[in-house]
């Protein structure tokens, strides 16, 4: 093989994987999108499931190893966050989410806003804007709530 013929060789084998590696960036900046669409209506489909009591979602958008970390400070295990919804000791008339903002890690997603909420709880109503950081784990190709901790927006 000439030396003209081996560099044209190269030069189509390195523009080849130069074409691959753009075509596969390209696909996973797509799922990067995807993803952070596919959180953003989990987010929002939660807060529906919540002001409705659908137990059968929760169920299914709720990670075995579930946490919560509520807005008092109380620490909720699946069961029981799962039966506070069940048995109404804990009720939403209304759940907006805003501001979010999604970070993918792979399998892993953190996904922070604000909550606008009116509801009641065990010990009376329930109204005001919390901030929160949710992660969310990818497993069998769909996305649970593993962690979640709100906080109360306190001043202006």
């Amino acid at each position: 093989m000439s030396d003209i013929m081996a560099r044209a060789y190269r030069m189509k084998f390195l523009g080849s994987m130069a074409i691959l590696l753009l075509v596969a960036c390209r696909s996973a900046q797509g799922d990067a999108a995807d993803d952070e669409r596919a959180l953003t209506k989990l987010v929002q489909d939660l807060n529906v499931a919540l002001a409705k009591a659908d137990m059968d979602f929760l169920e299914r958008s709720l990670h075995k190893d579930f946490m919560l970390t509520n807005s008092k400070g109380t620490i909720e295990d699946r069961a029981a966050y799962l039966a506070n919804r069940k048995t109404g000791r804990i009720q939403y008339e209304s759940k907006k989410s805003d501001e979010l903002r999604v970070r993918v890690y792979g399998d892993c997603a953190i996904v922070t806003g604000r909550d606008i909420e009116k509801g009641k709880d065990q010990k009376g109503a329930v109204e005001g804007q919390f901030r929160w950081t949710r992660v969310f784990l990818r497993q069998d190709g769909r996305w649970q709530l593993v962690t979640a901790q709100f906080s109360p927006v306190v001043g202006p």
